[in-house]
């Protein structure tokens, strides 16, 4: 009986009751009931989803495998790579990997934060010639593992939940999947108040000085207002764009990562949505979302 509690916490197995950080809900039909057997994927580890222990109130972590190839990333847009890469890269191959020039700095930012988190001075006030110089290589991961104490989701083994958070150019050989998360930025309030969205582009891992950070490439989101919306009750966010409109990009510790979160698009008014946006293009597509605290248990307990 054990055994089946344990098996019970695999949640892909339970038919993905939430594709979190997809905001449209998929339809269910012919196509879908006929849909081809799932292909296995590199970066998860079955047992990965296995709750064995209780007295874990929030953790995230990489899975045990790393990823054994990468797809060009331009901001969310993906096109396949020619050739399978390897999983480690140099910051000059990152860089033109992720096409992102200032990765390097993002890096090195994240470690100082790391090495100097009682710093006085922020870090984005300092010359990047006071950041820690790092040449490693960078391991790329699709995935983490989220696990959190769910006291009223009954599926739990003592009380107990794990989800996966995608980052992948191919979900199921299929479109990208880039999901959004919550991050912890204020434990002393309650709810959204002490909460941030973002959106994972790439999990990564490095060693710096014998010690392993494990760390996520995020696009922030901003909160719109300072409470929910009156009609829905849901808190409103949308992508942060800097002064030239590009992405506002950071690189966070997955131990900032609460959970995984799930948007809904805010429509404008009577205009008619295109038959052609489907559930991979809505975080693309749109520019307004809800915080969706309906979801599951959890999340009602927690994005208020």
């Amino acid at each position: 009986m054990g055994h089946v509690c344990l098996l019970s916490e695999s949640f892909d197995d339970i038919d993905g009751r939430t594709l979190l950080a997809q905001t449209a809900t998929p339809v269910i039909g012919p196509e879908a009931m006929a849909a081809p057997p799932r292909a296995p994927i590199l970066d998860e580890d079955p047992m990965d989803e296995l709750v064995t222990e209780s007295n874990v109130s929030a953790e995230v972590k990489l899975p045990a495998r790393r990823s054994t190839s990468f797809f060009l990333l331009q901001v969310h847009k993906t096109r396949s790579s020619e050739s399978q890469q390897e999983w480690t890269w140099s910051l000059s191959k990152a860089v033109d990997e992720l096409e992102l020039p200032s990765f390097p700095v993002m890096l090195r930012c994240f470690l100082y934060d790391q090495l100097y988190p009682d710093s006085e001075i922020s870090s984005n006030l300092l010359e990047t010639t006071a950041y820690p110089a790092f040449n490693g290589n960078v391991a790329i991961f699709y995935a983490a593992v989220a696990t959190f104490r769910a006291p009223s989701d009954s599926h739990g083994v003592n009380g107990m939940r794990r989800e996966y958070i995608r980052a992948t150019p191919s979900w199921r050989g299929g479109a990208a999947r880039y999901d959004c998360i919550l991050i912890n930025s204020n434990a002393k309030l309650e709810g959204m108040c002490g909460l941030d969205v973002a959106r994972v582009l790439t999990f990564i891992s490095f060693s710096y000085n014998a010690q392993e950070y494990q760390c996520a490439l995020i696009h922030w989101f901003a909160h719109i207002g300072t409470g929910p919306d009156e009609t829905t009750g849901l808190w409103m966010v949308e992508p942060e764009f800097d002064v030239d409109k590009d992405p506002h990009l950071d690189i966070i510790h997955v131990d900032c990562i609460y959970r995984a979160a799930h948007l809904t698009p805010i429509y404008k008014g009577n205009r008619y949505i295109s038959r052609s946006i489907t559930m991979h293009d809505t975080l693309d597509t749109f520019s307004r979302f809800y915080v969706n605290k309906y979801v599951d248990y959890h999340a009602f307990e927690t994005a208020f």
